[in-house]
């Protein structure tokens, strides 16, 4: 898996620009970057909605692949803070890089996407939950089958209503999706016929991985699979794994 030493390194330039990332999300983060270069992920497109100041346009720049490009959506892009946060991550490699920044909301970027695929989408757009329907309704059109939607904020105490509109979403229209992991206030969706694959690779690596992030966790699924079939993370409680109350060492895979 990709070097972890990396983010470390790139970490406190990262923290220097002006956002929410927390460093626990953007470990996450940079584990599934890591994840779907281990998965063999088809080459694809990056995109964000809702981009701020490019914190975290930033951490996914660094995982650009040859050949592909991060298109930045935002409804009132500041390009010139985008732009400085970008070269002060990426440094040199900035000018080899394919970034569109498009504005607008998701529904008026679509035009603009045409028929380009994502692999990594991050939701962080209007935090209402209309406007995360339509981010969702669009993220699902153009995600790459492998891939992965990540979005922010879910079940952050200030934001209640983006919780409730992920699970609405998921109940009425992407039924196709499902949510492998939740932690961080994300929550991580992909398509259904790829929830072993990154189920799997949850399981085996994320409790070393962000381990060495400097991030440490507990993994859990507090139930069975049919009640939740993903997973969530935690800041470490004292075990690698946790699952249900009535048995806390044991989790099913």
């Amino acid at each position: 898996m990709q070097n972890a030493q990396t983010f470390i390194a790139d970490w406190p330039k990262i923290d220097a620009v002006h956002g929410w990332l927390s460093r626990e999300a953007a470990a996450l983060m940079d584990f599934l970057f890591a994840g779907q270069l281990q998965l063999g992920t088809p080459l694809a497109g990056l995109l964000e909605i809702g981009v701020w100041k490019g914190r975290t346009s930033a951490l996914m720049a660094r995982h650009l692949r040859s050949g592909e490009g991060i298109w930045l959506v935002d409804s009132a892009p500041q390009q010139t803070e985008i732009t400085q946060s970008l070269q002060s991550v990426v440094g040199e490699r900035f000018n080899q890089l394919s970034i569109q920044l498009v504005p607008g909301t998701a529904r008026e970027a679509r035009r603009s996407l045409g028929d380009k695929c994502f692999r990594y989408i991050h939701i962080d757009g209007e935090h209402t939950a209309a406007a995360l329907r339509g981010d969702l309704a669009l993220s699902l059109q153009v995600l790459e089958p492998a891939g992965l939607i990540v979005i922010d904020d879910i079940f952050n105490d200030l934001y209640p209503q983006l919780s409730r509109g992920l699970f609405a979403f998921l109940d009425q229209e992407g039924r196709d999706l499902a949510c492998v992991l939740t932690g961080f206030n994300k929550a991580v969706l992909c398509h259904t016929r790829f929830m072993d694959a990154y189920g799997d690779l949850i399981y085996e690596n994320l409790h070393a991985e962000m381990a060495a992030r400097q991030v440490p966790v507990t993994l859990c699924r507090t139930t069975n699979r049919v009640e939740w079939p993903g997973y969530s993370v935690v800041s470490y409680i004292g075990i690698p794994r946790r699952g249900p109350d009535y048995q806390m060492q044991y989790l099913r895979t």
